[in-house]
């Protein structure tokens, strides 16, 4: 995705065009509400989480542009030799990692650049123009979110806009990308924000059996027990004869199974039984644990080695199927579940309501009376100011640099417990000195914006901290996924 918006930054956002080629063969198999409601991000960069449905939607669209490239299905012997996986992550995490620094910069999509994406994509027009009932509806089949959506359309479009910076072929001019870019990330403003507790709501109410039954039949893919295996290890020692290696790799090359091997030549074997990745982990040498990733069920490794002159044999007994829970032992985690998205819809609905009420002149003061609120003032405030971007996340922060005075953010901010709605009252718009100038003009004319490009990347990916969900990627890409082709920021 990250190579496309780097490639067309003139074009129809990518998250558009994807939106357009799914509706043709929708078979989503995450539900979003599981992947924030659940913990269920499969990718944490930074502070960023990249959710299970991205991975999944990112994963099936790549999957279904590689099929017609080659004219055929993709088997998962083929999405292992692709490396379909590795192909999906990076280009998730080049994205995380420019939107992110993007944002930093105070370089994000306005409402009004999202407005105009939306509005200029066909696929939400009903006889050429923008028709919010025909939006909702598409989003609805594609099995989206609004807000979810709009988040990651703002994203690509900021991506778009700051890759923009590194083209070659564009002149600077008194108005180029930089210029601007420098300018809003010395513009302050003055801030109102109104944070409205779920506390102040009525209680949902409780779902009866026959919704919780219901809940659970049509959603067990995310009650699952993790999978286990049986592994079983021989590891030589020194009384370990040379006859008997030689005896012992005959006999699996004939086809022996390594535990009757062991057993007929008096080894040691050690036996792990419907045991987890935690302790597979923590008990077997990495290079075992790599290898035993690739065998089949039932067939030993080739001899090993693992330092301190140690060496062996490992073998894959078992692999263990994940199972679904019984209802009874996940209920009341289906009833914390179905209680928390009933008080998200709620504060979401309240949410909107804040913001067309306080845009049709409502002060914020008159609002936090009403709905029991709180109202904060942020005067001559930047961006990058820490209680301002705790209030309302550092997307929303820097997106207030590009805001008209007096507007009120189209979107609610949920965090937690809380609905907030933000105002920005006063703009203090920078003025840029001749250095300034000066420092625009050279970085856009210095002739290395690619390498520049990639040293940025390069920066932040080694000071990025990755952390990977792998049982949750394992629900996206398979039983067969391998967790050491995951890049490790080499991008």
């Amino acid at each position: 995705m990250f190579d496309a918006i780097r490639n067309g930054a003139q074009s129809t956002p990518v998250k558009v065009l994807l939106l357009v080629l799914v509706l043709a063969f929708i078979t989503w198999g995450v539900g979003d509400y599981f992947v924030g409601g659940a913990g269920r991000a499969a990718i944490k960069v930074n502070d960023q989480e990249i959710s299970l449905t991205e991975v999944d939607r990112l994963q099936r669209n790549t999957r279904e542009a590689l099929e017609q490239q080659l004219g055929q299905p993709i088997t998962a012997e083929m999405a292992t030799q692709l490396q379909l996986p590795a192909r999906v992550v990076v280009d998730l995490l080049r994205d995380a990692l420019i939107t992110s620094n993007a944002n930093s910069m105070g370089f994000t999509a306005s409402d009004e650049r999202l407005r105009q994406a939306l509005a200029s994509t066909p696929a939400f027009q009903v006889s050429g123009s923008f028709d919010a009932m025909r939006y909702k509806q598409t989003l609805q089949t594609a099995g989206y979110d609004i807000a979810q959506f709009e988040s990651e359309l703002r994203g690509d479009i900021t991506a778009q806009d700051f890759n923009s910076l590194f083209d070659r072929t564009a002149p600077y001019s008194a108005n180029a990308g930089l210029e601007r870019l420098m300018q809003q990330a010395k513009r302050q403003f003055d801030v109102e924000v109104l944070s409205v507790q779920a506390s102040t709501l009525p209680a949902p109410e409780a779902p009866n059996d026959e919704a919780i039954a219901d809940f659970y039949a049509q959603n067990q893919q995310y009650f699952l027990t993790q999978p286990t295996w049986d592994v079983l290890m021989v590891e030589l020692t020194p009384e370990t004869t040379i006859d008997q290696q030689t005896e012992l790799d005959d006999r699996l090359a004939g086809g022996e199974s390594l535990t009757d091997v062991a057993a007929a030549l008096a080894l040691s074997a050690t036996t792990m039984t419907n045991v987890g990745a935690d302790v597979i982990t923590e008990t077997l040498p990495q290079s075992a644990r790599q290898t035993l990733q690739g065998l089949a069920v039932g067939q030993p490794s080739p001899l090993l080695s693992w330092g301190d002159n140690r060496s062996g044999y490992v073998e894959l007994a078992a692999y263990n199927e994940p199972q679904v829970r019984p209802l009874e032992e996940v209920q009341s985690e289906i009833v914390d579940m179905m209680t928390q998205q009933s008080q998200v819809q709620q504060l979401r609905t309240l949410g909107q309501t804040l913001v067309t009420t306080a845009r049709n002149a409502v002060t914020f003061n008159q609002l936090a009376k009403q709905y029991n609120g709180t109202v904060q003032y942020f005067t001559n405030t930047a961006a990058e100011n820490n209680e301002l971007a705790s209030l309302i996340g550092n997307a929303n922060a820097a997106d207030l640099r590009t805001l008209p005075q007096n507007h009120v953010l189209a979107q609610p901010v949920l965090r937690e417990d809380v609905v907030r709605i933000v105002r920005v009252t006063q703009l203090h718009d920078a003025t840029l000195t001749t250095e300034d100038h000066s420092q625009a003009q050279v970085a856009y004319t210095d002739g290395l914006k690619e390498e520049a490009y990639q040293l940025m990347v390069q920066n932040l990916a080694e000071q990025a901290k990755v952390t990977y969900n792998i049982p949750a990627l394992r629900l996206v890409f398979g039983e067969n996924f391998n967790a050491n082709q995951l890049p490790q920021l080499e991008l």
